[in-house]
């Protein structure tokens, strides 16, 4: 929905503000901020986003990537560009919110969105970095692991980053 926003304004995605974001992630929605989405696409996915105003994911993908994130860890490697460049960190995926551990800091909601063996991860900050999102699609190469490629917002500014993925139960 993203890519859908910056063609419509004309913007490439990684150029777009934290306000225009808030209006692509809007377009995920059906029925506001705390609707809900049902639907198919590829290949027979069906998912249901359901929660606050990000939501997550859940349903089957008919792939590799697993149906829902919450409750999971994530370690993210990132091997290349970044707003704090390369190196590791950890994800605590709890509902719709997360943790940022072992790295850079941070926490805010998040949402999931797979589609077979590739999906969407879109961690939206507050607090201290409110505006800041991470905007990753990962590509799995096994059920729990993969690599993904993405567009992180810092202090306003777009950074490219790409790296490999591990998902584990806490």
């Amino acid at each position: 929905m993203e890519q859908r926003l910056a063609r419509l304004q004309g913007l490439p995605m990684e150029l777009l503000t934290a306000a225009q974001m808030g209006q692509a992630l809007a377009l995920r929605m059906d029925g506001g901020a705390n609707g809900t989405t049902t639907g198919t696409t590829d290949g027979g996915t069906n998912g249901s986003t359901d929660g606050g105003a990000n939501g997550s994911t859940t349903g089957t993908t008919g792939g590799l990537a697993p149906a829902s994130l919450a409750g999971k860890n994530v370690r993210v490697d990132v091997t290349a560009g970044g707003a704090a460049g390369t190196g590791a960190y950890g994800l605590e995926l709890r509902g719709n919110n997360f943790l940022v551990t072992g790295g850079p800091i941070g926490h805010g909601s998040f949402s999931y969105t797979p589609n077979g063996s590739v999906a969407n991860l879109h961690l939206i900050f507050i607090g201290d970095f409110a505006g800041d999102f991470d905007d990753m699609n990962l590509v799995f190469t096994t059920p729990t692991s993969g690599t993904f490629t993405g567009v992180q917002l810092a202090d306003k500014n777009p950074y490219n980053f790409s790296g490999i993925f591990s998902i584990t139960n806490p």
